[in-house]
């Protein structure tokens, strides 16, 4: 939607209020941060050996969060093979 088309629908008390809204409930980024990170912790609860936290699973915005280091192609290509294995391993079960 355009500003243009925003505007039409909505006054500027409204636009107010559902910023103010998102300031204390904030229902975009951050709620979808955690259900993407749910579902990359079951991802990896299912095809890893060790135990996972959904920590580590979270998106890091900006310099909020513990650095890390930057994966390698080799470490990038086993993680993928890893999700491929069993992938295909739940196919041939079912």
């Amino acid at each position: 939607m355009t500003r243009r088309e925003l505007m039409r629908r909505m006054d500027m008390d409204e636009l107010r209020e559902w910023a103010a809204y998102e300031r204390i409930e904030p229902f975009l980024r951050e709620r979808l941060d955690w259900n993407m990170a749910k579902l990359d912790w079951v991802i990896r609860s299912i095809v890893s050996k060790k135990p996972v936290k959904i920590d580590d699973c979270l998106l890091v915005w900006g310099d909020s969060g513990k650095s890390r280091e930057p994966q390698s192609t080799e470490q990038m290509r086993a993680s993928l093979s890893a999700l491929m294995s069993a992938a295909s391993e739940g196919k041939r079960g079912s």
